[in-house]
């Protein structure tokens, strides 16, 4: 039987379809559509790009920071030296240079500056804390800026049951960014140690003069994340911090000749995920 619409059109019963194999009349981000051939299986599902993916084997992250002051929780984070602690109060300076204030278009920045003596260092630290992987997931987020010179330098950042600036290879345990030319590292390093076994690996993303990043380590049950800029650069599943081991926060700069190296930094940020 065939049915006919009010204005007199012909309309054609769904038995009466054939769809061909072709993309014609896919939807598309800026016109309705038909659904795409199914690419089957059960682990996929459809992005809002009109593509289908695999969703990602880590556990959700919430981004907690962004460059930008406005995004910072609140007022008294405008302040450069200003900071959201995790049960434990920074060290504002501590080392063998100066700080001093060095703001830009980029940021308001604290300019930390090593002595002109080969292992000098200067870093902003609370290696007494309190945080352990696995009873807080903590993260730490450091937003910093290189200087005009990286090179004879060793730069730490992140979580530590030890002071890490005057090795490569601090003792105890760690989730840590690491930059070294001694370790003839040219690219961020994510590293972190059991107490026993560092395992540095390349995040890939070069360490420039003069630039700004946003570093955070996440901590969890069975793996930690590393985070440059806001993306996932590397996950580590072995060599993990002991859960329970407590570690403090630390970010800092060591000259590795005799003349003097600096860090600025613009916030550090510590958060219990529960």
């Amino acid at each position: 039987m065939t049915h006919r619409s009010s204005a007199g059109f012909n309309f054609v019963p769904e038995t009466g379809l054939w769809l061909s194999d072709n993309t014609i009349g896919d939807a598309s981000t800026s016109r309705h559509g038909l659904l795409k051939k199914l690419p089957g299986g059960t682990t996929t599902f459809l992005r809002g790009d009109g593509t289908f993916a695999t969703p990602g084997s880590s556990p959700g992250s919430i981004d907690p920071v962004d460059y930008t002051d406005r995004w910072w929780i609140h007022q008294a984070d405008l302040d450069a030296v200003a900071y959201v602690t995790v049960n434990q109060d920074f060290t504002a300076f501590a080392g063998t240079g100066s700080s001093a204030s060095d703001d830009d278009t980029d940021g308001r920045w604290i300019r930390n500056t090593s002595g002109a003596v080969s292992g000098n260092t200067a870093q902003l630290q609370s290696i007494s804390g309190n945080n352990q992987r696995r009873r807080w997931n903590t993260i730490h987020v450091c937003r910093l800026k290189t200087y005009t010179d990286v090179t004879s330098s060793r730069i730490w950042c992140g979580l530590f049951t030890n002071a890490p600036e005057s090795t490569d290879d601090p003792t105890g345990n760690l989730a840590a960014f690491r930059f070294s030319t001694g370790a003839s590292d040219t690219n961020w390093m994510a590293c972190v140690k059991d107490g026993s076994t560092l395992n540095p690996q390349s995040t890939g993303v070069a360490v420039a003069t003069d630039t700004m990043y946003l570093l955070r380590v996440e901590t969890d049950a069975s793996e930690v994340r590393f985070f440059i800029n806001s993306t996932l650069v590397y996950t580590h599943t072995t060599n993990l911090p002991s859960i329970d081991t407590a570690m403090g926060y630390h970010v800092g700069v060591t000259t590795l000749t005799g003349s003097a190296r600096s860090l600025r930094y613009c916030r550090q940020y510590g958060r219990q995920r529960g």
